[in-house]
């Protein structure tokens, strides 16, 4: 299944757009304007991928990586699989490979802003199958 929006505020305590959407694994392409939300990013399964206005830099999982808006936006394109979550920011301007065991209880996805709201561009999310037969 594909999901997608188009031009979509998030507030910080608001509601999750992607709040119906549970999964294993996924692909999914966010492009945030930067605006007035100090953090903005993704949580997949539990795991935060967040972007920090102030200091232009992506973290996840205690790695970070210096990424500057593009055009005054950032865009994040995450592989989601059952061992590790793949980041892409900016069409491959930095790539995050983060390795985890992600919990196979959790299964939702969710947008983050903080410190403001954040606006979307455009979101997209695929739900994803295995290649391996069962």
């Amino acid at each position: 299944k594909s999901h997608a929006w188009k031009n979509l505020t998030v507030e910080p305590e608001g509601e999750n757009p992607l709040a119906g959407i549970q999964g294993e694994l996924f692909h999914i392409e966010a492009v945030f304007q930067v605006g007035g939300a100090e953090q903005v990013g993704l949580e997949v399964r539990g795991v935060p991928v967040v972007w920090n206005a102030r200091t232009n830099t992506l973290t996840c999982r205690g790695k970070k990586a210096p990424l500057k808006p593009a055009d005054g936006k950032i865009t994040l394109e995450l592989i989601v699989d059952r061992l590790s979550v793949e980041i892409f920011g900016n069409g491959g301007r930095i790539y995050m490979p983060i390795g985890v065991v992600l919990d196979p209880a959790n299964r939702r996805l969710a947008v983050l802003a903080r410190g403001g709201p954040a606006r979307l561009a455009s979101l997209e999310v695929h739900e994803l199958r295995s290649i391996w037969e069962r």
